[in-house]
């Protein structure tokens, strides 16, 4: 997860766009507009071209909503993580502990725990 966020921080900031034509990543906050274009893809689906050569790509799709969601995904991880080794402390949970600004009780938050651990039982981390 470190390192995801070490090459989150060094990528194009804010969030990235794909048309849904054209092989290009594009944002606002790029230097010259795109983030990537004229990309090479080998795609597991056949693609169709309209008239105009333009073209869906899934996996320029994947990249851009992979990128826009990731910051949000590794906070509620580390949140998840800071949860995880608090509740492992000596002296365990606590009467209530603040998360992300909204209070919770003990049990609520030795649900949430336990529901997390049982939902994430199969599931190997780095």
């Amino acid at each position: 997860m470190k390192k995801l966020r070490e090459l989150l921080a060094k990528a194009v900031p804010g969030e990235w766009h794909y048309d849904g034509m054209h092989d290009e990543i594009t944002s606002n906050q790029a230097k010259n507009y795109w983030v990537a274009n004229d990309i090479c893809i080998d795609e597991v689906c056949e693609r169709e071209y309209d008239q105009f050569g333009h073209s869906y790509s899934p996996t320029l799709d994947l990249i851009c909503a992979m990128h826009n969601a990731l910051p949000e995904l590794l906070d509620a991880w580390e949140m998840v993580q800071k949860i995880d080794e608090w509740a492992k402390t000596p002296s365990g949970i606590q009467s209530a502990v603040t998360l992300g600004g909204y209070q919770y009780a003990q049990f609520d938050v030795e649900k949430m725990i336990r529901q997390w651990r049982d939902a994430h039982a199969d599931t190997k981390t780095d």
